[in-house]
């Protein structure tokens, strides 16, 4: 995946694609897999599960936080 670069295919899709986006964030689980990623790394711990954080509500405030990771 390109989530590093700027203008990487998931913020294109983003703007471009707004439903295509929440389904595959929402619906296939991708956000939940990519927030539990981000989270892990900001928190410097190597178990992703730990998490508790609200991802609906999340990615409803701040869309943008997966453009890049």
């Amino acid at each position: 995946m390109d989530l590093k670069f700027p203008n990487n295919h998931f913020s294109i899709m983003r703007r471009t694609h707004p439903k295509a986006w929440n389904v595959v964030m929402r619906r296939k689980g991708l956000g939940k897999v990519l927030w539990r990623l981000r989270w892990a790394m900001d928190q410097h711990q190597l178990d992703m599960f730990e998490q508790t954080m609200d991802l609906d509500e999340y990615l409803d405030t701040f869309p943008c936080a997966f453009d890049r990771i």
